[in-house]
């Protein structure tokens, strides 16, 4: 028991260094910094928020579903 309270954490820290170092030195890797708001996620090509709100969600489900019923 004594053993695993500090070879746990010395794991989880051990996995973390090197998955930052491999992800450092990936050309392709992973930004561990950046823009993760709703607007920078969800955009176009053009870099146009595909985001809406939840009156224009709303508005466009009810005219969506009206005589579609089943």
């Amino acid at each position: 028991m004594k053993q695993a309270v500090w070879q746990v954490p010395l794991l989880v820290i051990t996995a973390c260094v090197i998955g930052i170092g491999i992800n450092t030195i990936r050309p392709d890797g992973l930004a561990l910094v950046g823009d993760w708001s709703e607007q920078a996620r969800f955009a176009d090509v053009a870099d146009e928020s595909l985001v809406i709100g939840l009156d224009e969600a709303t508005g466009l489900f009810k005219r969506n579903s009206r005589g579609h019923h089943t």
